[in-house]
This record gives structure tokens, sequence and C-alpha cells, in this order.
């Protein structure tokens, strides 16, 4: 639920600012960010001084998770354009056939999927 709300916060950020704002996973170090246009990290709204990142492995509640698989399009990176169409931000940018982070707990896996076009994030097993 946590990632779906991060998601979801990238694609109102691109929306109200009206610029690209992507959420970067790194699988490999168990993270994920939030960037603005220019690919910087933006800052983190409630954890004043610090910038959006998520840690997995140091976040008390996500501690037992891991990033399975984070694939857009061939890529681990989701960008929102300023109608929160998500794209892969090449040159040109073109649409996203689909994009889906798996996440593992304990031996269960999650789903979380963002839409072509519309941007729509859901959660599924």
């Amino acid at each position: 639920n946590m990632l779906a709300a991060d998601l979801e916060y990238a694609k109102s950020l691109a929306i109200g600012t009206g610029q690209r704002h992507s959420v970067v996973f790194d699988a490999a170090n168990e993270t994920y960010r939030i960037t603005n246009a220019a690919g910087d990290t933006i800052a983190h709204p409630v954890k004043k001084g610090f910038a959006y990142v998520m840690d997995f492995r140091t976040e008390g509640r996500l501690d037992q998770v891991t990033i399975a698989d984070a694939d857009f399009d061939t890529t681990d990176t989701v960008s929102f354009d300023y109608l929160g169409s998500p794209f892969n931000g090449g040159t040109p940018p073109t649409a996203l056939n689909s994009g889906v982070v798996t996440l593992q707990a304990g031996g269960i896996s999650r789903n979380v999927s963002v839409e072509p076009v519309t941007g729509f994030v859901s959660i599924s097993e």
C-alpha cells in the first residue's frame, strides 16, 4: 500500500506541477526514490530535511519485504507526464505497455501495477 501511495504521489506531483516526476527502483539495494524532471531526488514532504528515498532494509515496517522485480517497459523507472500518463522517458518518450513491481515477504508476493495511458495503480496477488 505504501508503494502504491508513493506511485500516486509521484503522479499527482507531475499533474500538479506540469513537470515529469518519476519513481526509480533499485531492486539490488531494496530502494526506490521519487525524482523530479531534472532527475534529482525530491525532498520528503513529511520527513523534513530528508530526500524521498524508501529503503526497505532500514524502514521498520518493510524490513522483511524485498523488491523481487521492477519492470516498466524494460526499465526500472516509471515516469509520469503532466497528464499523469506513464511513459518510459526515452527520446522521444513513448507510452508504457504496462509496468509492474513485484514485492515479496515471507513467501508471499504482491504485484503493484501501473496501467498505460491512465496511470491507474493497482495491487494484486
